[in-house]
């Protein structure tokens, strides 16, 4: 089972590890943790991109709201630690990603994330 990025979802990264639905001897919970650090994992690291960075301001529109990181995670269907990573610029979220973040956020994407660092207080 893909998701709409061709990445295995976390449904599809649990039948994987659970042979396709067979009993297992792994508990349900460890297993949705295992399928999101895994998801988090392809995301850090299929989307780093030291040569051109993307900046954002995720962190003041979501504190702006009083959402917390797992708040914006949930609305925008990620691991709270991939909002994180892309609130300390350790990696450029997807276009997908982006847009999601943004309406999330009431929020639109070019006044959330630049090529070009945005200026203090504006």
């Amino acid at each position: 089972m893909k998701n709409h990025w061709g990445v295995l979802s976390h449904e599809g990264i649990i039948a994987h590890l659970t042979k396709h639905g067979e009993p297992s001897i792994l508990s349900d919970s460890f297993l949705q943790y295992v399928a999101l650090m895994l998801h988090s994992i392809y995301a850090t690291f299929m989307s780093r991109n030291a040569e051109e960075p993307v900046y954002n301001r995720i962190e003041e529109a979501r504190t702006a709201l009083g959402l917390s990181r797992q708040d914006l995670a949930d609305k925008a269907g990620v691991h709270y630690q991939t909002i994180g990573y892309l609130e300390r610029e350790e990696y450029s979220p997807s276009l997908v990603l982006a847009l999601r973040i943004a309406k999330s956020l009431n929020q639109e994407v070019s006044d959330l994330f630049s090529l070009n660092p945005f200026k203090k207080g504006k």
